[in-house]
Parts: structure tokens; C-alpha cells; sequence
């Protein structure tokens, strides 16, 4: 809420026409969609984009569905066989599975190289065509690595 109230009152300074930018690595981009939401379901303000880098899945398919509904600029950045978006599994859920959001950006080698848009949630094409046990043991690397950006040394 109180990100929100400083958006509020910076708008009311500088104008409504102001576009925000919402983004988050890791737990920190399921919570840059959840406040991404927010800004569209409790205040009327849709972001201009949401970019995540490296985020877990933050629900199940018909939450991806509304989210889609409600906030479709969003980019669901992707590096090689980083584990964390294989998290929680999809079969975790007793009800429901979890499930992306839209839209994947996926860097499949260097974390500012190529990259491939699956526009999907769960995309064989993207991320999901590793084996998440072997991303958790041999590639926790490339979450600390995006856009040529070194969590570890900065």
C-alpha cells in the first residue's frame, strides 16, 4: 500500500500520464506482478510494463488467465536453465497446478544474447524444456546472471 500512496502523489505532481514500470528479480518479480495487480484492481492504474527476471510461478492457471486479463504487458524473463522459474513444480499443487504467467522471454546462452518469446505460461520451447532436478543441481548459476547483470558481484 504504501508504494502505491508515494505513486499516487508523485502522479499528482508531475501528471497522471506519468507511466510506471514495475520489476523484480526473483521472489522480488512475483511480487512486482502481484503489485503490478494491485495497481490495476484497487487503484485503476495499469503499468506501462512489468518486467521479471528469474520469478518462480506465483499461481495457478486461471490466476495466470485473470492476470493476463488485467495486466497484458507483462515480460516473464527467462536464463537458460535457472532453476528458480521451475519452482514451485507444476504437480506441487493439490487442486490446481501452479503455473506462469505470460509472456516468456527466454535468453537460451548468454544472459544478454538471442533470446526466444513464448507467449504462453508453460512453453516447452522456453525454459520448460529442462529438467528442473538438473537445473536446481547444476545451474543455480544462471539466476544470478541476467542481461549481463552479476547478482553475485554487484
Amino acid at each position: 500500500e504504501q508504494v502505491w500512496q508515494h505513486i499516487l502523489r508523485y502522479r499528482a505532481l508531475f501528471g497522471e500520464d506519468i507511466p510506471i514500470q514495475i520489476t523484480g528479480h526473483s521472489l522480488g518479480g512475483v511480487l512486482a506482478s502481484h503489485c503490478a495487480l494491485d495497481g490495476v484492481l484497487t487503484y485503476g492504474i495499469a503499468p506501462e510494463f512489468v518486467y521479471t527476471f528469474g520469478a518462480p510461478r506465483c499461481g495457478d492457471q486461471q490466476f495466470a488467465q485473470f492476470y493476463a486479463s488485467q495486466v497484458p504487458a507483462t515480460y516473464r524473463v527467462t536464463h537458460r536453465m535457472d532453476p528458480v522459474p521451475h519452482l514451485p513444480t507444476q504437480t506441487l499443487g493439490t487442486t490446481h497446478s501452479f503455473w506462469h504467467i505470460e509472456t516468456e522471454v527466454f535468453y537460451p546462452n548468454e544472459a544478454n544474447g538471442a533470446y526466444i518469446i513464448c507467449e504462453s505460461g508453460e512453453n516447452t520451447d522456453c525454459a520448460d524444456q529442462y529438467n528442473v532436478v538438473n537445473a536446481l543441481m547444476f545451474h543455480a548459476t544462471d539466476h544470478l546472471n541476467y542481461m549481463a547483470f552479476d547478482f553475485t558481484s554487484n
